[in-house]
């Protein structure tokens, strides 16, 4: 199933833009003729009838809209327990438009343990070696390319979307760039220092000790970022701010 797929620059954008996407697909759906409608739109009665079965027993057809508007992508980069998520929810929740928060921890744990950290394949996956690097084996390069080109496709599909990501080798942030090249997107470099980071690790408990000290200074090194936030220094709602500021600029 494909979507057709207007440029930003084709419509309303700003305060007004979410309520002028959805009044364009209202007026495309209501105002197309029948026989131009070719997603999401219901039959004609005699159409309906043509085939000699009662308009409710026709098949039902995929529904989608007729004219979609891309949404924007906002890519959190930072380490282990640097606040991507607290971040991006205080987005959702400062924003009048329905962001979808999606990222790393979603499309990593869809994997069986066995592929994951110390499991029996987790050089196949994702291996935590005893110096705290994360070594991403074939099938972790694999996910980390599905979940790329699944978030592009979500975003051409008209979702706004937060995503938080740790680019283990700068071959992602190239897979990054090549499928959001095309999309409204916003690198955010998350930044928080390295006592902070590893108390954080402490009392999470859920994170492999080292973890933020092995990635702090490798993961930034020679990214330049559209906007950069440190949540040790600014709160979840500050942080939200310079990110829908910068969206609007």
């Amino acid at each position: 199933m494909s979507c057709l797929v207007l440029t930003r620059g084709e419509a309303a954008v700003g305060a007004w833009g979410m309520s002028v996407r959805r009044f364009a697909r209202a007026r495309a759906s209501d105002s197309a003729p029948a026989s131009s409608r070719k997603f999401g739109s219901t039959r004609s009665t005699s159409a309906a009838t043509a085939s000699g079965l009662p308009e409710l027993l026709q098949p039902a057809r995929p529904r989608v809209y007729d004219q979609l508007v891309p949404g924007r992508v906002v890519l959190l980069h930072g380490t282990s327990s640097s606040g991507k998520t607290t971040v991006a929810r205080a987005v959702q929740a400062l924003s009048d438009e329905p962001w979808l928060r999606l990222g790393i921890d979603v499309f990593w744990s869809a994997i069986d343990e066995r592929w994951m950290e110390h499991g029996q394949r987790a050089p196949e996956g994702f291996l935590w070696r005893e110096d705290a690097l994360i070594v991403p084996g074939s099938v972790g390069e694999r996910l980390a390319a599905g979940m790329r080109a699944a978030i592009a496709a979500c975003a051409r599909c008209g979702n706004d979307l937060l995503v938080d990501d740790v680019f283990l080798s700068p071959q992602w942030l190239d897979g990054w760039r090549d499928q959001l090249a095309d999309l409204e997107s916003l690198l955010v470099g998350v930044f928080a220092p390295l006592p902070v980071l590893e108390e954080r690790v402490r009392i999470r408990g859920n994170r492999i000790t080292g973890e933020a000290r092995a990635q702090v200074d490798a993961i930034h090194a020679g990214i330049e970022y559209g906007v950069t936030i440190d949540t040790a220094s600014q709160s979840p709602e500050e942080c939200a701010r310079v990110i829908l500021a910068a969206l609007d600029r």
